[in-house]
């Protein structure tokens, strides 16, 4: 009822490989997968254990199956998603829509009372403005993350948040963005597309807005962009643990596509436009940022040997600029 937990989740997933006669040496990539986007729920502070959204979870493997065995263009079900609108009933005005969305797809994080979820439910309270954070772990959105705050549990609903903030700040992203998609396909130029999202997207932003924008920002909205045009070849992931962290973004070529094996991971640095000319003049990245990177790739290495990976390191200093580097 509640969901599934990881021992379940990988006999799920065992079961459909040996029904569908697929190749066991895949089944790490698709948990990789699977988990990074529907694992994550918590229901009370301090779980030993996440739960895997066990509808999304039989939503891939369906589509899974029926593809035989390629990995469906589509992670999530549009059918989970809520209308929009419900999120502009839910705070009743604007102010609190905004104040509501920019916690969660700038920081990734609600405060609430613990009181307040472990007490009865009561519908009165619903749509108060301090029981915003648990009508949405009512509503399935979010979940646990300490004895204080609410975070939106996988990239699956940071990926819906960051499409709910592009439609309420009524933000252009089916269109304008194509012609810089279909030349990556093309080129393969990762800093070209940076360049080309850092200029028609975060150049809608006026000067006094990049006051609150940060790395987890940029890191979810170039995301968003990413899996909108490109879900055909690649799947893409956001915060990935490893032995030695977290690993900022991450994007794998699709096992039936002619960019199988192949893995980029990102690590992005923000600072404020004051400090631009500190960034912007570097000539090569610091050290310390090199090599958590190329840790993550020793690690991701560990798990996918076969696989070629690259890994770039970007420095945004605010509004001023960036800074791409390939690290080797």
């Amino acid at each position: 009822m509640l969901g599934f937990t990881h021992a379940e989740t990988r006999a799920y997933l065992g079961r459909v490989f040996n029904s569908c006669g697929l190749d066991p040496s895949r089944m790490p990539e698709i948990m990789a997968i699977m988990k990074n986007h529907y694992d994550g729920y918590c229901f009370l502070p301090d779980s030993e254990e996440s739960l895997y959204n066990s509808t999304i979870v039989t939503y891939f493997l369906k589509n899974f199956m029926l593809s035989n065995g390629e990995i469906p263009r589509e992670l999530i079900d549009d059918n989970l998603k809520t209308d929009v609108t419900w999120i502009e009933r839910l705070t009743t005005v604007k102010e609190n829509t905004d104040a509501m969305m920019d916690a969660l797809v700038f920081h990734n994080e609600l405060e609430y009372d613990l009181k307040q979820l472990v007490s009865k439910f009561n519908m009165r309270n619903f749509f108060k403005k301090d029981y915003y954070p648990v009508s949405l772990f009512y509503l399935g959105m979010v979940t646990v993350k300490s004895r204080y705050t609410m975070t939106l549990p996988n990239n699956t609903l940071r990926e819906i948040f960051v499409d709910y903030y592009n439609e309420l700040n009524k933000f252009e992203v089916s269109r304008g963005y194509t012609r810089m998609f279909e030349q990556f396909a093309k080129d393969g130029d990762l800093e070209k597309l940076f360049a080309g999202y850092y200029s028609a997207y975060l150049g809608m932003f006026p000067a006094q807005a990049w006051d609150k924008i940060n790395e987890n920002f940029i890191r979810c909205t170039f995301y968003e962009l990413c899996v909108r045009y490109h879900s055909w070849d690649f799947t893409f992931s956001m915060e990935v643990n490893y032995p030695s962290g977290r690993s900022d973004w991450e994007m794998t070529g699709k096992y039936h596509t002619k960019l199988k094996d192949t893995k980029t991971i990102i690590e992005f640095k923000y600072v404020p436009a004051k400090d631009a000319d500190k960034i912007l003049s570097l000539k090569a990245p610091h050290k310390q940022d090199a090599a958590q990177v190329l840790g993550y790739k020793k690690d991701a290495l560990q798990l996918f040997p076969h696989f070629d990976i690259k890994t770039y390191l970007i420095y945004i200093a605010g509004n001023r600029g960036f800074r791409f580097f390939n690290l080797v």
